[in-house]
């Protein structure tokens, strides 16, 4: 008996299989303009978002801190320097990030002036805020204390790295200017020499 080869399905859709862009369309319709507003809201919050954002270029500055270590020590004195040295050094670590020394360069460096450590302008949130609420009057700063906000926005910029087993730390920092930036890693190291010299 002769067995009728079985039929293989087709490579093409049937007609009912075919899918109606216009049902398609008819089922998303109710939710359309659900769909543009939160469009709409995402690449207004998107737009916001990259108009803040300013390419930063990095400098650092290498220094070297030499422990002022008398030339004869006694023999208990020897074993205080293995206990402190590291102390040390935390502690001038400290010194070329301290708030004298940024109030130096931010003096130094005119830094009130550079809209990245500081500006009069209100910041996304502040202006958010400001579309919602009554904005407050508030009394003009003096230099002493724009230049206290100038140092301690400097502080919070600035990055401090100790090179393992070596007298050496980095002294980093990422500016909008490139230019600017090398010139603050270099006016704290000069300011932490001349901190030490006055010392």
């Amino acid at each position: 008996m002769n067995r009728q080869p079985e039929q293989t399905a087709p490579d093409t859709f049937a007609a009912g299989d075919e899918i109606d862009l216009r049902d398609l369309w008819e089922t998303f319709s109710p939710w359309k303009w659900r769909v543009l507003v939160v469009s709409l809201l995402v690449a207004a919050v998107a737009y916001v978002v990259a108009s803040n954002i300013t390419p930063l270029y990095p400098a650092t500055t290498t220094l070297m801190v030499e422990a002022q270590q008398a030339k004869a020590l006694k023999i208990d004195q020897v074993y205080d320097l293995e206990s402190t040295g590291s102390e040390y050094y935390v502690t001038q670590f400290a010194i070329v990030r301290s708030r004298e020394i940024a109030r130096r360069v931010a003096a130094q460096l005119d830094l009130v002036n550079d809209e990245f450590f500081y500006s009069e302008k209100p910041g996304l949130k502040a202006r958010v805020l400001g579309w919602v609420l009554p904005a407050k009057e508030r009394p003009a700063r003096t230099e002493e204390e724009k230049l206290d906000i100038v140092a301690a926005n400097l502080q919070q910029a600035l990055r401090i790295e100790p090179v393992r087993k070596t007298q050496l730390v980095k002294i980093s920092i990422e500016h909008p200017d490139p230019r600017k930036a090398a010139l603050i890693t270099d006016a704290i190291a000069n300011n932490y020499i001349e901190n030490q010299m006055e010392v």
